[in-house]
């Protein structure tokens, strides 16, 4: 159940993330039409607040399918971080530039990638498989 609700907790964060970041962008499409980063990084948001939400609503329902999505949604969110510091600095960076780099990613996102972690790890759990399970018989 605990995993479920960090992974809900997730979904909400990286959505909440996400509806900021296009209210940031405002009714600027041209700029995210010529700027293909932003728009892969607001696509992932989206994929991941779903997956998370998805997957943790589930969990907390015994399904045992949200098991699966919670961990997939940790990986877009993995991702995401990539794709952002890549975005800054595409040809490599040394350690001082990476941690630049690091310091540029949302905080939604670092928050959304501690929540999918831990609802990940205690979603997999051998003991959450018999919880969910147990409502099966």
């Amino acid at each position: 159940m605990l995993g479920g609700v960090f992974g809900t907790l997730a979904g909400l964060v990286i959505l909440v993330g996400t509806i900021w970041a296009l209210a940031q962008f405002g009714g600027t499409f041209g700029f995210l039409i010529n700027a293909v980063t932003p728009l892969i990084l607001l696509v992932l948001q989206g994929l991941a607040a779903v997956l998370l939400l998805i997957g943790g609503l589930l969990l907390c329902l015994r399904v045992g399918f949200g098991r699966f999505l919670l961990p997939i949604g940790a990986v877009v969110v993995l991702g995401i971080v990539l794709v952002a510091i890549l975005q800054e600095f595409p040809f490599g960076a040394i350690v001082p530039v990476l941690a630049f780099a690091l310091l540029h990613v949302q905080d939604t996102v670092w928050l959304t990638l501690l929540f999918a972690v831990v609802g990940s790890l205690l979603g997999l759990l051998p003991s959450t498989a018999r919880w969910v399970s147990t409502l099966q018989r």
